[in-house]
């Protein structure tokens, strides 16, 4: 009979790896790369070692060590937050010295929302559910209200002239950060705005498969590769709506 593997000792052993490896503990950030790499990690990377440590957080029996982790992780975020912005948002580079601000990603400013609702249901600290907030706000910020482009509406990948695309992996998870902010405080309008912007997705990014398309630009032109996240976050705030 092959052993059964012990899940939990395996999550805790990668994510001791991972702290080992990657993690600046100075600076409350994470390596770009294998340790000899000088550059810290963008805002991608770093939400998803910010979801592991909640990951492990939320683990029973794993003791006091990653709720810690998540107090370092939350130091950390703060080094990627831009209160410059109208509204303010989170970099995709942490700032130093040598780096003032970066562009704002949708799609990473959603996930790193819900990485904030997550700490504060396990934490009950209120201030990351504010900035969850904060988040959403600049989501919706990214909205396309121009009437005159094709299929008007979608959030826009990021805030910057080099690219206005609206894509599902943009709106799909900002939806789903409105839906779980809805659930915890009421907020109607949160509710509002994720029913459109679901039903922007459906409208136009649904494929005839049942599968949903990557981005439209401003040109109309559809890009029609279907990656699976866009499905998962898709599936994710539909199961969310039907609640």
């Amino acid at each position: 009979m092959v052993a059964t593997p012990d899940w939990t000792a395996r999550a805790i052993a990668a994510h001791a790896a991972m702290q080992r490896h990657f993690f600046l503990a100075r600076r409350r950030l994470y390596r770009a790369a294998a340790p000899g790499d000088g550059s810290t990690a963008f805002l991608w990377p770093f939400s998803q070692a910010f979801a592991a440590t909640l990951d492990l957080a939320e683990l029973q029996g794993t003791g006091d060590r990653p709720r810690t982790g998540v107090a370092d992780r939350l130091d950390g975020l703060a080094r990627y937050w831009n209160r410059h912005g109208d509204p303010p948002a989170y970099d995709s580079a942490a700032h130093s010295w040598l780096s003032a601000s970066s562009d704002q990603f949708s799609d990473d400013n959603a996930w790193i929302g819900l990485q904030l609702m997550r700490a504060h249901r396990l934490t009950g600290d209120a201030e990351p559910l504010a900035r969850a907030g904060d988040v959403l706000r600049f989501l919706i910020g990214n909205w396309d209200d121009d009437p005159v482009h094709p299929a008007p509406g979608g959030v826009f990948w990021v805030r910057a002239g080099w690219s206005r695309d609206r894509n599902t992996v943009s709106t799909a998870p900002s939806a789903i950060l409105a839906l779980r902010l809805h659930e915890l405080t009421g907020d109607v309008d949160a509710l509002t705005w994720a029913v459109r912007m679901y039903g922007w997705v459906r409208q136009h990014l649904l494929a005839p498969n049942g599968l949903y398309w990557d981005h439209i630009d401003l040109a109309g032109e559809v890009e029609r590769t279907q990656w699976s996240y866009n499905q998962g976050t898709m599936i994710g705030a539909g199961i969310l709506l039907a609640r």
